[in-house]
C-alpha cells in the first residue's frame, strides 16, 4: 500500500473514531436529559405529595375538635359577630391570633405572653408586664368561666376588675371584650364571643333602620334643672362633676325667677327623678344600697347625669336653655327623644 493509501485509511479510521465519540457523547447527553427529566418528575411528584399532605393537614385543622383549639384568621373583630356554630362554642381573638373551641366539660383555654402549648392564644408577646399564662377560660356547668392567673389586673366591661385572687366569673352569651394591663398605659385587648342557640352570625344590615338609644322622659323643669347641674357633662369636659346645689339654685333663680328654685327643692326634684328612672331600668345605680355602704348623693347624681348624656337624653344643644332669652318652656321629650338635636340616621 502506498503512503497516500495509508494516509487515506488513517483519516477514515480517525473520522470513524470521532463519529463514534460524537454518537457516544450524544447518547450520554440524552441519558443525562432523561435522568434530569426523571429527577424533575420526582421533585414534581414530591411537591404534589407535599401539597396533598398540606391540604389534608388544613382540612384536619379546619375541623373544630374537643381537645384542641382551632386557629382562626386574626383580621376581623368579634364585635361584628361570628359564623354560626354549636351553642357554647368559644371564640377568642387577640391582635396576633384567634382560636375557636367547641365546649367540653373540664376543657381549659389559656391566654398570655407564653407559647404553645402553654397558652392557646398569644397576648402581649413583647410586654413583660403580661404574664406568660395570664388568664384561663374553663368550661363547666354549661358555661365558660374566666379566671385571672396573671400578676396584672384584667378589666371587664363596666369597669369590673379581676385580680388573681378574684373568683372566676361566667361569660354571657355573645360578645365580651377584656383588657390585660400592660406596661405604662398599654392595655392588651382580648375579644371573646360565646355562640348562643339563636346566633344568626354576621349579617350585613346596611339598609336596615337604625336602632336609637333608649332615652328617658323628662318634663321641662327636670330638663332645665339637670342641664344646669350637668353643664360639665354636656361640654364633654374631662372628669366632669355636677354643679353644687347652691350654685345651681342661684342660676335657676336667675333664669326662672318665678319658679322659687332653692336647694331644698332641687334636692327633692333630683331624688324624684332618680327614683323614677331607677324603677324604669336605668343602667347606672341611682339609689342607696345599704348592703354595701351608703354612697354619697353626689355619686348618685354623677351616675344620673352620666347616663342621661350617654343615652343622648341630654345633648349639648340643651345648653341653650340657660340663655337669658331662652323660652320658658324649654324642650320636653319622651323616651323617643327629640330628633332635631340628636342626629339622623
Amino acid at each position: 500500500m502506498t503512503d497516500k493509501g495509508k494516509d487515506s485509511q488513517g483519516a477514515s479510521q480517525a473520522g470513524d473514531s470521532r463519529a463514534g465519540d460524537s454518537r457516544a457523547t450524544d447518547d450520554r447527553a440524552k441519558d443525562s436529559r432523561a435522568s434530569g427529566g426523571r429527577a424533575k418528575d420526582s421533585r414534581a411528584s414530591g411537591g404534589r405529595a407535599k401539597d396533598s399532605r398540606a391540604r389534608a393537614g388544613q382540612a384536619d385543622g379546619g375541623r373544630a375538635t374537643n381537645s384542641r383549639p382551632t386557629p382562626l384568621a386574626p383580621q376581623t373583630s368579634l364585635a361584628r359577630g361570628v359564623a354560626p356554630a354549636r351553642p357554647g362554642t368559644l371564640h377568642a381573638r387577640s391582635v396576633t391570633g384567634a382560636v375557636r373551641v367547641t365546649p367540653r366539660p373540664g376543657l381549659t383555654v389559656a391566654f398570655g405572653r407564653g407559647e404553645l402549648p402553654e397558652v392557646a392564644l398569644a397576648v402581649g408577646e413583647h410586654d413583660l408586664m403580661v404574664s406568660r399564662r395570664h388568664g384561663e377560660l374553663t368550661y363547666r356547668g354549661h358555661q365558660w368561666w374566666l379566671r385571672n392567673t396573671g400578676q396584672q389586673l384584667v378589666r371587664l366591661p363596666r369597669g369590673r376588675m379581676l385580680h388573681a385572687s378574684t373568683d372566676p366569673v361566667p361569660l354571657a352569651t355573645g360578645y365580651t371584650p377584656l383588657f390585660v394591663r400592660g406596661s405604662g398605659y398599654r392595655e392588651h385587648l382580648v375579644e371573646l364571643y360565646v355562640s348562643g342557640p339563636d346566633d344568626p352570625g354576621p349579617v350585613a344590615r346596611r339598609g336596615a333602620e337604625t336602632l336609637p338609644p333608649r332615652r328617658w322622659s323628662l318634663d321641662d323643669d327636670e330638663r332645665l334643672l339637670l342641664v344646669v347641674l350637668g353643664q360639665e357633662y354636656l361640654l364633654y369636659e374631662e372628669g366632669p362633676r355636677p354643679l353644687t346645689y347652691s350654685r345651681a339654685a342661684q342660676q335657676l333663680a336667675y333664669l326662672r325667677p318665678g319658679k322659687n328654685w332653692n336647694e331644698r327643692r332641687i334636692e327633692y326634684r333630683v331624688e324624684a327623678v332618680r327614683r323614677r328612672l331607677h324603677d324604669s331600668g336605668f343602667p347606672h345605680p341611682l339609689l342607696h344600697d345599704n348592703s354595701v355602704g351608703r354612697p354619697s348623693d353626689n355619686s348618685l347624681l354623677h351616675n344620673l347625669l352620666r347616663g342621661l348624656v350617654e343615652s343622648t337624653t341630654l345633648v349639648p344643644p340643651d345648653l341653650c336653655l340657660m340663655d337669658d332669652d331662652g323660652e320658658e318652656g324649654g324642650t320636653s321629650t319622651g323616651e323617643g327623644g327629640t330628633a332635631d338635636v340628636r342626629g339622623v340616621d
